[in-house]
Protein backbone atom coordinates (compact mmCIF):
# COMPACT_ATOMS: atom_id res chain seq x y z
CA UNK A 1 0.00 0.00 0.00
CA UNK A 2 1.30 3.50 -0.77
CA UNK A 3 -0.24 6.22 1.13
CA UNK A 4 -0.61 9.95 0.19
CA UNK A 5 -0.84 12.98 2.58
CA UNK A 6 -1.21 16.89 1.86
CA UNK A 7 -1.98 19.48 3.95
CA UNK A 8 -3.83 22.47 2.04
CA UNK A 9 -6.79 25.19 2.55
CA UNK A 10 -7.05 23.85 5.80
CA UNK A 11 -8.04 19.90 5.22
CA UNK A 12 -5.98 17.27 5.33
CA UNK A 13 -5.68 15.03 2.19
CA UNK A 14 -5.38 11.62 2.88
CA UNK A 15 -5.11 9.24 -0.23
CA UNK A 16 -4.08 4.83 0.20
CA UNK A 17 -3.48 2.99 -3.59
CA UNK A 18 -3.11 -0.54 -3.69
CA UNK A 19 -4.09 -3.22 -0.47
CA UNK A 20 -5.22 -2.11 2.64
CA UNK A 21 -4.39 -5.52 4.07
CA UNK A 22 -2.73 -6.65 7.18
CA UNK A 23 0.36 -6.86 6.15
CA UNK A 24 0.42 -3.02 5.23
CA UNK A 25 -0.09 -1.82 8.47
CA UNK A 26 3.06 -0.41 8.84
CA UNK A 27 2.57 2.25 5.83
CA UNK A 28 -0.76 2.96 7.34
CA UNK A 29 0.88 4.82 10.44
CA UNK A 30 1.25 7.93 8.46
CA UNK A 31 -2.33 8.89 8.04
CA UNK A 32 -2.86 8.26 11.95
CA UNK A 33 -0.05 10.21 12.95
CA UNK A 34 -1.39 12.99 10.05
CA UNK A 35 -4.87 13.00 11.73
CA UNK A 36 -2.90 13.39 15.48
CA UNK A 37 -0.42 16.20 14.10
CA UNK A 38 -1.98 18.55 11.60
CA UNK A 39 -3.50 21.64 12.74
CA UNK A 40 -6.58 21.42 10.08
CA UNK A 41 -10.04 21.02 11.02
CA UNK A 42 -11.04 19.24 7.89
CA UNK A 43 -10.12 15.78 6.80
CA UNK A 44 -10.68 13.97 3.64
CA UNK A 45 -10.03 10.38 3.07
CA UNK A 46 -9.96 9.07 -0.62
CA UNK A 47 -10.07 5.36 -1.18
CA UNK A 48 -10.11 5.54 -5.13
CA UNK A 49 -7.52 3.79 -5.51
CA UNK A 50 -7.59 0.38 -3.46
CA UNK A 51 -7.46 -2.75 -5.01
CA UNK A 52 -8.24 -5.13 -2.02
CA UNK A 53 -9.03 -4.78 1.58
CA UNK A 54 -9.47 -7.62 4.20
CA UNK A 55 -10.77 -7.12 7.32
CA UNK A 56 -8.13 -5.89 9.06
CA UNK A 57 -8.15 -3.01 6.15
CA UNK A 58 -11.64 -2.69 7.65
CA UNK A 59 -10.11 -2.23 11.36
CA UNK A 60 -7.96 0.24 9.71
CA UNK A 61 -10.79 2.61 8.06
CA UNK A 62 -12.39 2.46 11.46
CA UNK A 63 -9.00 3.46 13.32
CA UNK A 64 -8.92 6.50 11.11
CA UNK A 65 -12.79 7.44 11.60
CA UNK A 66 -11.69 7.21 15.59
CA UNK A 67 -8.56 9.10 15.43
CA UNK A 68 -10.62 12.12 13.59
CA UNK A 69 -13.14 11.76 16.22
CA UNK A 70 -10.73 12.52 18.89
CA UNK A 71 -8.45 15.09 17.25
CA UNK A 72 -12.11 16.74 16.77
CA UNK A 73 -11.66 16.65 12.74
CA UNK A 74 -14.61 16.91 10.74
CA UNK A 75 -14.09 13.39 8.46
CA UNK A 76 -15.32 13.40 4.50
CA UNK A 77 -14.85 9.43 3.24
CA UNK A 78 -14.13 9.61 -0.70
CA UNK A 79 -15.11 6.96 -3.16
CA UNK A 80 -15.68 4.20 -0.16
CA UNK A 81 -16.66 1.06 -1.64
CA UNK A 82 -20.51 -0.32 -1.68
CA UNK A 83 -18.97 -3.25 -0.42
CA UNK A 84 -17.49 -1.80 3.09
CA UNK A 85 -20.53 -0.08 3.96
CA UNK A 86 -22.53 -3.46 3.85
CA UNK A 87 -19.55 -5.08 6.07
CA UNK A 88 -19.80 -2.01 8.41
CA UNK A 89 -23.53 -2.53 8.67
CA UNK A 90 -23.35 -6.34 9.50
CA UNK A 91 -20.98 -5.13 12.76
CA UNK A 92 -23.40 -1.73 13.59
CA UNK A 93 -20.58 0.40 12.82
CA UNK A 94 -21.30 3.77 9.96
CA UNK A 95 -18.77 5.24 8.95
CA UNK A 96 -21.41 8.69 8.87
CA UNK A 97 -21.67 8.48 12.82
CA UNK A 98 -20.29 11.07 14.49
CA UNK A 99 -21.63 13.95 12.45
CA UNK A 100 -18.83 13.01 9.43
CA UNK A 101 -20.19 12.81 5.84
CA UNK A 102 -19.92 9.87 3.56
CA UNK A 103 -19.81 9.88 -0.13
CA UNK A 104 -20.08 6.59 -2.12
CA UNK A 105 -18.31 5.45 -5.12
CA UNK A 106 -20.23 5.51 -8.41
Amino acid sequence: MFCEIAEGGGILRMRARGELVFAAHPQFRPFIQALRNTECRQAQFDLAQITHMDMCGVGMILLVQDEAAKAGLALEFLNLPSALTQILAITGRSLDDRAQSLRLAA
